[in-house]
């Protein structure tokens, strides 16, 4: 009502721009939806959510200045960085990977794309919109040519959180489909794919008891879905030309503290940028990678047959790196994000056209 108090109590930022642009937005600045009426409030975020289009106007805690971020330093760094998703993970290859920033770090060297998801439930239509992020990404490889692209596919994340397994397959298989476009280009353009995750979902999609068995429900299969992340370990993949002059640093950790016994997602921008033949800052996690012969790791394999781990794809993460100069980089998440780069820095692999190595290792959530 009028004259009524709101404070928004939430640190995330997609959600809490959107209920705030609610709240404060003139009819001329929202063109969303009809709100039929906006009373007038004494609106608050705990913090200000967007510091570029101050957002919300009123808040409560400053919020955190994150800068130096790894696709602000590969900018920096003259190289061009492409970002595309559908509405759902948009934000995610965008504002936070960015340090909490909607807008460009270099409007010549960027382009953003952000592909309208349907508005019906993500399992009525599980093959979402990964057609046309396929479609975009081919596209852009060639206009304009970027030296890194980060792109979402938030199909099993987003079909993973409905419950339905019938969904969840149909989601992933539509992703397989489309990386089967996607990923032969990267090759044919003499580029390195790397392929990882945060968390997974559609890797578990039944509740379990504590020895692993599945819990009874009201799913047509007869067990009670899970509709949250999980804690599984997730795989990272680092595939393409010129791999051959690397392997694995196994004593790369996420942190100095005894808890760190592995490393994780943290330790990905140092790894890209060396691939990217870029120096990685000091105050940076090492890379996954060291310069050595050739070393291979088979990929791991799920036991198929339990209904918790039907489908393997977990929330992936796919780095696409370009030795004619280019880059990409995808992400799956029992959904996916995918991000390319394009650099005549990376003469530094000596390409080779026969040498494809294959580096696997499970992730812990955020230790890998």
């Amino acid at each position: 009502m009028d004259g009524d108090s709101v404070l928004f109590w939430n640190f995330r930022g997609d959600r809490a721009i959107e209920i705030s642009m609610a709240f404060e937005n003139d009819a001329n600045s929202f063109p969303y939806f009809d709100r039929v009426r906006v009373p007038k409030t004494r609106y608050a975020g705990m913090m200000q959510y967007d510091g570029d289009a101050n957002i919300p106007t009123k808040y409560l805690v400053e919020p955190p200045c994150i800068t130096r971020t790894f696709p602000e330093y590969v900018v920096s760094n003259g190289l061009k960085r492409y970002s595309v998703s559908e509405t759902q993970k948009f934000g995610h290859v965008t504002y936070f990977m960015n340090g909490n920033r909607s807008s460009k770090f270099d409007e010549e060297l960027e382009k953003y794309t952000c592909i309208q998801s349907y508005k019906q439930r993500e399992d009525t239509r599980p093959w979402m919109k990964v057609a046309e992020i396929s479609d975009e990404i081919l596209k852009e490889l060639d206009e304009f040519q970027p030296d890194l692209m980060i792109v979402n596919y938030p199909n099993g994340d987003m079909v993973g959180h409905t419950g339905h397994m019938n969904a969840a397959r149909i989601a992933m298989e539509c992703l397989d489909l489309c990386l089967t476009r996607v990923i032969p280009e990267i090759f044919a353009r003499d580029g390195v794919v790397l392929v990882t995750a945060d968390h997974g979902n559609c890797d578990i999609m039944a509740e379990l008891t504590k020895d692993g068995k599945a819990k009874p429900g009201t799913r047509p299969e007869g067990w009670k879905p899970n509709v949250s992340h999980t804690k599984m370990r997730v795989p990272l993949v680092i595939t393409g030309n010129g791999l051959d002059k690397y392997e694995l640093d196994t004593s790369a950790r996420w942190g100095n503290i005894p808890e760190a016994k592995h490393a994780g997602i943290a330790n990905l921008s140092s790894t890209i940028l060396n691939l990217l033949g870029l120096e990685t800052p000091s105050d940076y996690l090492p890379s996954l990678l060291k310069p050595k012969a050739v070393y291979t790791l088979s990929l791991c394999s799920h036991n198929c047959s339990k209904p918790a781990t039907v489908l393997v794809q977990m929330y992936i993460f796919l780095v696409f790196i370009f030795f004619s100069p280019r880059i990409i980089i995808i992400e799956f998440k029992t959904s996916a994000f995918i991000a390319i780069v394009n650099s005549t820095s990376l003469r530094m692999f000596a390409p080779s056209r026969t040498n494809r190595t294959i580096v696997q290792f499970v992730n812990n959530s955020w230790s890998l």
